[in-house]
């Protein structure tokens, strides 16, 4: 019946496999491992011959399926491969069409827009150029211009204008002195009329900026002088510095005077950083300079040893910048979504090396035209000279982004519906396989089913059957004993009733850790365990409690215990407690002499705790199970629950930390190899000092708790002195409240002795040993396993004639409770930290007579 009851009960809290539900997260698919004779097939010999089963009733599954279907209608698949490629060549030809148009569209589009903006700029060119050729004519008509070249002279000639000193760091001088040739007011005035109207007339304001006159490659003219007129308000070009500027001595200008003076038309030269302009406005700072050579018949300029017949230059400056604004080339190119660079190939000088190299020029680009990809098309602008280059790049965000989606597209439709033809195809014959399968499915998980229901069951009846059988017989004889005529009368019936009653209750408890295991076990495994980390003293909070509870007056065995003092890290004390607990009892179980060792430090980066024993070793064939659920005794003649140490795994894996078997471990004693098993649980060390600062602030927190009380006990003050030597033992589950307690008394009385306990069963151990004048006692003390209340541990004192005074600690009204248990006085938590509330509160606990009589015994 009771198998039963728990059959049902794990039945409703875990997972189903098909219509009955079984025991997965606690059974999991392992199998209690037990000898042939006792089990006449394990779990994985059954889902081995389950799988066999599978194989034959299931089919090939999906793979081997279709290859069956091919081979009984190859025509299915072939149709619709051919379907497939068929389709996904349409489909991706039409595609591919469809984007070369929309490629072709674009780079129409971009050539077509290149073309345009080269036309505005060649048109606007010319319209500059144009005003030289006029200014060229009157150069060579009118004779106060004609004679102007045998005024100037070529350099170093005789009669020619001498040079300035240089301004610049060029090395060599580049001004000459024009003084009473160029600035004579008749000619002057004359040039500022014609080259006025000129400029008037080329209705190119803001773009053509000035006009010069060079004879003999020397700037003798420039109109305007100071031009205010094509610039914002405040800018202006000053040209002063340009008059006498000798082009052909210059090392940064006589490339383009030696160009011009062979050339038969315009030479173009920019954009360059004007003379005359070193101070200037950036709006003005650079231009493009427009020479156009003047042929003579009575003038020869000779350039490299070889005489042409020119009078000089007219000359025109172009403000770039302004005709680029007006074209509004970078709004037109924004609003197309492309990129643009315009190029135009010059040759410069090299002033330090007198060398002279092409170069590329960007007169504008867009800001984005050098990050940008795409495609691109660069076309020739129609200028004067056609050396001018404008490269549109399109397509920059993809001119068919769609394309591969479309591809894709093509092709899974292609597939889908290619293989939606071969499942119309072959609907019918899937659907024949398909009913086989199921059968054969059901008939799987039935056997899967009963397989886990099997194994649960085995393990709970081999595990419940023997206690409770046992628990039984010996409940019958008890009860045969008791009911005779003269019960228990001999020392015989009277040791065999307790023997009886000692079986009963060894069964029921090993029956209860079953239970409790395997629901820790599910717990764990389902992370419904909660890790609560607080600062814990390992000797006295883990190590010591489970010594206690190992320890057997009569035992052939110790209980040692290794551990540095203060040693506080932060951990679970809890599970911690359970871990080692369980380990500890399962070494005492195989101990029939020497030790059972419990040893812990700390490494730096974590706790080490071992636990080790001189029984008779795990044998080779068992390690690798070791920490598996369901595991069969591991001699032969205790036995376990078969699932603890798997829950100390399940355990120390939530911890963080790792458990593991020393098989390097000899116990020293000689047919005894003994086992030694290690856990190691990362955490942080708390020292003393901060632990300190810890209870002065909860001494604090304590201290306004018990304001009132201590208000009340000063009106009605106990008069007195407490004894200077006093030994006294706190029992406490929480370490922080023993140190704080512990501190309080050493406050006041600093000659006590004061011990410390975690639990009930400590104490008692301790009153074995020591005698203590005063017992304070906590109610309530938690632990993995039911430890003794305060009240209890009171009786079992007194039972054991410990005539210490005892006094009660719980927060609750627990007075009348201990009191009856055999406690001299009670104490409501939290007690006083002020050191004269607490005097007052210790004298009226006990009194000083209580306490003198105590001394006295």
């Amino acid at each position: 019946m009771m198998k039963d009851k728990l059959t049902e009960t794990f039945r409703t809290e875990t997972c189903s496999v098909s219509h009955c539900a079984i025991l997965d997260d606690v059974s999991g698919g392992a199998t209690a491992q037990r000898s042939p004779q006792n089990s006449p097939k394990t779990g994985p010999q059954v889902e081995k011959e389950m799988n066999e089963d599978v194989a034959v009733g299931k089919g090939e599954s999906t793979i081997g399926r279709h290859r069956r279907l091919c081979r009984k209608n190859p025509q299915h698949l072939i149709l619709a491969l051919f379907l497939f490629a068929v389709l996904s060549a349409s489909g991706v030809s039409l595609a591919v069409v469809y984007g070369r148009s929309i490629l072709d569209q674009e780079q129409q589009e971009a050539l077509l827009l290149a073309s345009e903006t080269g036309d505005f700029f060649s048109k606007n060119l010319d319209d500059a150029i144009l005003p030289l050729f006029s200014l060229a004519q009157f150069a060579n008509e009118l004779e106060v211009f004609r004679s102007l070249p045998s005024k100037v002279g070529m350099a170093y000639k005789n009669g020619s204008l001498p040079f300035m000193p240089t301004k610049l760091d060029l090395g060599v001088p580049t001004h000459r002195n024009a003084t009473g040739v160029c600035d004579d007011p008749a000619l002057v005035n004359r040039f500022e009329k014609i080259a006025g109207d000129i400029k008037k007339n080329a209705r190119m304001d803001g773009i053509l900026v000035n006009l010069q006159l060079v004879p003999d490659a020397v700037v003798c003219l420039a109109h305007p002088m100071n031009n205010t007129e094509d610039f914002p308000p405040g800018v202006y070009m000053d040209n002063s510095g340009a008059i006498g500027h000798d082009l052909l001595n210059d090392p940064a200008r006589k490339f383009i005077a030696r160009a011009t003076v062979p050339a038969e038309d315009v030479v173009v030269a920019g954009p360059l950083t004007l003379r005359q302009c070193q101070d200037c406005d950036p709006v003005v700072e650079k231009g493009f300079i427009v020479r156009l050579p003047i042929a003579s018949d009575t003038n020869v300029i000779t350039v490299d040893d070889v005489g042409y017949n020119r009078w000089g230059f007219a000359v025109a400056i172009i403000n770039w910048k302004e005709l680029v604004l007006r074209s509004d080339v970078y709004e037109m190119f924004e609003g197309e979504a492309l990129e643009f660079q315009l190029t135009r190939t010059d040759r410069k000088y090299n002033p330090e090396t007198s060398e002279f190299t092409e170069k590329v020029v960007i007169l504008a680009e867009s800001s984005s035209f050098v990050d940008s990809t795409g495609r691109q098309v660069t076309a020739a602008l129609p200028t004067t000279n056609n050396e001018w280059e404008i490269t549109v790049k399109y397509c920059t965000n993809g001119c068919v982004p769609w394309f591969p989606w479309v591809i894709l597209a093509t092709l899974v439709l292609s597939l889908c519906i290619a293989v939606l033809v071969y499942l119309i195809f072959s609907q019918q014959q899937l659907h024949s396989d398909a009913l086989a399968e199921k059968q054969a499915q059901l008939v799987l998980n039935s056997k899967h089913a009963a397989l886990k229901e099997r194994e649960l069951n085995d393990f709970i009846a081999h595990e419940v059957r023997n206690p409770l059988s046992a628990a039984l017989s010996a409940t019958s004889f008890v009860s045969t004993s008791v009911n005779e005529k003269e019960p228990l009368l001999t020392a015989d019936s009277r040791k065999a009733v307790r023997e009886d009653v000692q079986i009963i209750e060894s069964s029921l408890k090993f029956i209860n850790d079953l239970l409790r295991s395997m629901l820790d076990l599910h717990r764990a495994k389902s992370n419904q365990l909660n890790l609560e980390q607080s600062p814990t003293d390992i000797k006295r909070d883990i190590l010591d409690p489970a010594a206690s509870m190992l320890y057997q007056r009569d035992a052939m065995f110790s209980v040692e215990v290794h551990c540095p003092e203060n040693l506080i890290t932060m951990v679970d004390a809890l599970r911690l407690k359970q871990v080692v607990l369980n380990l500890a009892r399962n070494s005492s179980k195989f101990v029939d002499k020497g030790y059972v060792r419990l040893r812990a430090e700390f490494l730096g980066d974590g706790l080490l705790i071992n636990v080790e024993d001189s029984g008779p070793g795990i044998p080779l064939d068992k390690r690798k199970q070791l920490f598996d659920q369901f595991q069969e005794s591991l001699d032969s003649l205790s036995q376990g629950t078969g699932i603890g140490l798997s829950l100390c795994k399940k355990l120390v894996d939530l911890m963080g930390g790792t458990i593991q078997l020393d098989e390097s471990f000899e116990s020293g004693m000689e047919g005894h190899p003994g086992t030694k098993l290690d856990i190691f649980i990362p955490c942080t060390c708390v020292s003393v000092d901060s632990l300190s600062t810890c209870v002065n602030e909860l001494a604090t927190k304590g201290s306004l708790e018990t304001s009132e009380r201590s208000e009340s006990t000063e009106e009605s003050k106990f008069e007195g002195t407490l004894p200077e030597e006093l030994h006294v033992l706190f029992v406490d589950d929480d370490m922080v409240l023993r140190k704080l307690f512990t501190r309080s008394l050493k406050r006041i009385c600093p000659k006590w002795n004061v011990l410390e306990a975690s639990s009930g069963e400590s104490a008692l151990k301790l009153v074995e040993t020591e005698s203590f004048d005063v017992i304070f006692l906590d109610q309530y003390m938690t632990s993995v396993e039911k430890q003794l209340l305060g009240t209890e541990t009171a009786r079992k004192l007194r039972s054991m004639g410990v005539e210490s005074l005892i006094c009660g600690l719980s927060a609750n009204d627990m007075e009348e409770a201990f009191m009856s248990a055999g406690s001299d006085a009670f104490m409501m938590k939290p007690f006083p930290c002020k050191p004269d509330a607490l005097s007052q509160e210790l004298l009226r606990v006990f009194g000083l007579r209580d306490v003198e009589m105590c001394l006295e015994t």
